[in-house]
């Protein structure tokens, strides 16, 4: 029975294999698979639905600045840091010193 099931998947996996670039390619099936990417810092703060207590921070889009929030441990998503330099890294412009300009470091 083992076996059975283990041909089945091996076709399956073969079958989508040499039908991906077909379809678009691997972009198009990633697509379908994972859904649209997002960027992090667009992101809405989620707080999550769990009962934990930990600080973290995200990144405020409307106030441009990385802001601390409490998280409670499960469901959150991306634009979630443990640290302010994390989020900043990420997410905002900091200015070079040679030209004293704006550079956008993601």
């Amino acid at each position: 029975m083992k076996s059975a099931k283990l041909g089945y998947l091996l076709g399956l996996f073969i079958f989508f294999l040499l039908t991906t670039p077909l379809m678009g390619g691997v972009s198009k099936l990633s697509q379908m698979i994972c859904g649209p990417l997002q960027d992090p810092c667009n992101m809405d703060v989620k707080y999550g639905s769990c009962f934990e207590i930990h600080f973290r921070f995200f990144f405020n889009k409307t106030s441009r600045t990385c802001e601390y929030f409490i998280y409670s441990g499960c469901d959150g998503n991306l634009n979630n840091y443990k640290l302010r330099i994390e989020c900043q890294l990420a997410c905002m412009k900091i200015p070079t010193q040679e030209s004293g300009t704006m550079q956008d470091t993601r």
